[in-house]
């Protein structure tokens, strides 16, 4: 991977969206800090840029904002919990505080499911997986 980034080639080629059935490797570490993301497809040794989007990005990228949405979704829980909002009761509070950790935990369940289905070769293939968190929690 060292070679690829290293030596002098022409501009990646822009594409809309990556080809997840074709072998490819992430050209950065970091995705949070651009616009767009430099693959490598490993089979015909062609660069190209795709814009920095869910489709795009790789399973492991998916599943750590998952999780972290998952944790945020928990922290709301406890906080309704702890101090509920005016004028709700403290039983219609336990109640909603419930219905979004039951969404939490189905959050972490499809996690952990794009994570089992990632492939090392075809690492966007997974991201394209559809998520099912169930009924909104309002």
């Amino acid at each position: 991977m060292k070679d690829i980034m290293t030596t002098p080639q022409s501009p990646p080629t822009f594409q809309q969206c990556l080809d997840p059935a074709r072998p490819h490797t992430l050209l950065t570490e970091d995705t949070r800090r651009s616009g767009t993301l430099p693959y490598f497809y490993d089979d015909t040794q062609e660069r190209v840029a795709v814009p920095n989007v869910w489709y795009n990005q790789t399973f492991q990228t998916r599943v750590a904002t998952v999780r972290w949405n998952a944790m945020r979704v928990f922290e709301r829980a406890a906080q309704i919990q702890r101090s509920p909002p005016y004028g709700l009761t403290p039983a219609a509070a336990a109640d909603i505080a419930r219905r979004y950790r039951a969404r939490g935990e189905r959050m972490r369940t499809e996690a952990d499911r794009m994570e089992a289905a990632g492939r090392a070769l075809h690492p966007v293939a997974a991201s394209h997986l559809p998520l099912n968190y169930g009924d909104n929690v309002h």
